[in-house]
């Protein structure tokens, strides 16, 4: 997901769990997926907040990289949920996500239809006609 797109993202991360819950208010959904290695631990969470509640603007990021995840179901069962995330999540669907792997990864191609018009004298039932043909090719790059 493009994050420029994402509008406003709440995130709730449970260690205790080893989850993490992020509710994009652009899509109307939440996500749901295992923290990764690169997730902050409590005490960079606690460090920021402490950073916040000193300053009126929020800590700019540092060093951003981009993950790249895909869905893998949605979550019907909500009781494995903290009380915080099913309740952030209550009114919305809930996506499982996972990091895409690299395998999965291809290249889209891109297919075009190239129709061909042509006319020729042809001898039908009714006689010679001057008749149109119609033929197409596929081209893919």
């Amino acid at each position: 997901m493009n994050s420029s797109n994402a509008g406003e993202v709440d995130v709730i991360y449970d260690f205790n769990r080893n989850l993490v819950m992020r509710r994009m208010s652009a899509q109307k959904a939440c996500f749901l997926s295992n923290i990764t290695e690169n997730a902050p631990g409590p005490n960079d969470l606690k460090r920021a907040l402490d950073q916040m509640n000193g300053t009126s603007q929020a800590p700019q990021a540092g060093n951003s990289s981009r993950l790249d995840y895909e869905v893998d179901g949605i979550v019907s069962d909500r009781s494995s949920l903290s009380d915080e995330m099913a309740e952030m999540c209550s009114k919305l669907p809930i996506y499982h996500i996972k990091k895409r792997s690299v395998g999965k990864r291809f290249r889209r191609r891109i297919c075009l239809r190239y129709y061909y018009y042509y006319w020729r004298w042809t001898w039908t039932r009714l006689g010679w006609c001057y008749c149109r043909f119609i033929f197409y090719v596929w081209r893919c790059t």
